[in-house]
């Protein structure tokens, strides 16, 4: 990796970019909010809780980072902080209503507010006080400089820095910072080293048909059903996988394009998908946003032979992986075919979540999630599936004026009942 000197001028890297363009897209939806609240019943020391959020941000400067944008491009301000970014809110005496009332106002500041990168930084954390022994965590971090991984090593390192009893040498610092990353990719791309993957992709999305590829005219107003998958069935289905050489994903995947074809009814379907996009081990402890989107293009579904539909899906997947390095909001601009909107493809996406998050262990306090309104999704449909004890669960969010719900209940029943014949029959 290359360092990013101080004070010098460093652009965002084309990870970031995608979701620079989303914000340019649809100003005023949040569509980039990675956000969440909690409920901490207990003894929580509040001082040790803020101060260990600050040296996170200390640590990780995308957290406090903001952006401006010139004729050349689209920089990174990274702000140099004398305040804790924590805000802090005793409501302890006030009455449970007032509290309630206070507390939604504060969900839709903190949390469900879309962020304006150009004034502000990229995280907003506040903690409130509402009893002896209660307090409420509400935080909202922008996607452009956090992903799943990312969440992952904050709830790592706030359970150290918190429990630490001040002993905070054993938590290691990142290698390198965001910038180094960001200065290194526009080098790489500079030099050619990823010409061979970025040609890979424009030979195999040539001839795609992005006509259908439109902002969405009925709103970004979302809804989410969901499926379980029990523990009995899903150990089955990991048996097929280690039968048939597949990862779960793959498998799971398979089961979504069927569906997908026959709804679509179209011989030809494109599922995005997100990769992690850490392939440098500089990066594994370093918070900020890597991730890509891979266009998965499905062409030779056998409405017969689910065997070999897995193997075309495994192939698909894996001629993809070697080529992840290419962020796609670059393979768009450099196709000749169509000069595609990046934020309107793929419009629909498969995740499987199964990057480990640690919990998030506050002394004896205990915490519980507190439900926010659905945010703003750029994609008509995605599903996301994840362990839930020894049981999976899928959940497919979609535009709500976009599909009906019922019609959505049938793809989800159809998708349960294909994931439970693949274990009848395999």
């Amino acid at each position: 990796m290359i360092s990013a000197q101080e004070n010098k001028t460093v652009p965002i890297s084309f990870n970031q970019k995608y979701f620079w363009e989303l914000d340019k897209k649809y100003p005023g939806k949040n569509i980039n909010n990675i956000a969440g609240a909690y409920k901490i019943i207990g003894d929580l020391n509040s001082d040790k809780f803020v101060n260990a959020i600050n040296k996170i941000t200390e640590r990780h400067e995308i957290l406090r980072t903001s952006f401006y944008e010139k004729e050349s491009g689209v920089y990174q301000n990274v702000v140099d902080i004398d305040h804790s970014l924590v805000e802090f809110e005793d409501l302890s005496t006030m009455g449970k209503e007032e509290i309630q009332k206070l507390i939604d106002t504060k969900k839709e500041r903190i949390c469900l507010k879309p962020f304006d990168l150009t004034t502000e930084i990229t995280s907003r954390f506040l903690l409130i006080k509402t009893g002896e022994k209660e307090h409420i965590f509400l935080y909202a971090i922008h996607h452009i400089a956090f992903d799943g991984w990312s969440f992952g090593i904050f709830i790592n390192e706030l359970n150290s820095f918190y429990n630490s009893d001040g002993n905070t040498n054993e938590i290691p610092k990142p290698l390198i910072k965001y910038t180094d990353y960001s200065i290194s990719q526009h080098k790489w791309f500079e030099e050619g080293i990823l010409e061979k993957q970025l040609n890979y992709w424009k030979q195999n999305l040539s001839k795609y048909d992005f006509s259908g590829c439109k902002s969405p005219s009925s709103g970004l107003e979302t809804a989410t059903k969901r499926i379980t998958i029990d523990s009995n069935e899903t150990e089955k289905l990991m048996q097929i996988c280690r039968k048939k050489d597949i990862s779960l994903f793959m498998l799971l995947l398979t089961g979504f394009a069927e569906i997908l074809k026959e709804v679509k009814n179209k011989s030809e379907i494109t599922i995005g998908t997100y990769i992690a996009g850490r392939e440098h081990s500089e990066l594994e402890n370093l918070i900020g946003c890597f991730i890509n989107i891979l266009p998965l293009r499905i062409e030779n579904l056998d409405e017969r032979e689910t065997g070999a539909n897995f193997e075309e899906i495994r192939n698909v997947c894996l001629d993809a992986y070697k080529n992840q390095s290419v962020p796609l909001n670059i393979v768009l601009k450099n196709l000749e075919t169509y000069n595609v909107d990046v934020t309107q493809f793929p419009n629909t996406m498969f995740v499987l979540q199964n990057n480990k998050v640690g919990e998030l262990k506050l002394g004896t306090a205990k915490l519980e999630a507190i439900s926010l309104r659905h945010i703003d999704s750029p994609y008509a449909l995605q599903c996301s599936v994840f362990h839930e004890n020894s049981s999976l669960v899928a959940a497919f969010t979609y535009h709500k004026l976009q599909y009906h719900t019922y019609i959505i209940e049938e793809i989800l029943d159809n998708y349960k009942q294909k994931l439970l014949f693949y274990t009848k029959i395999f």
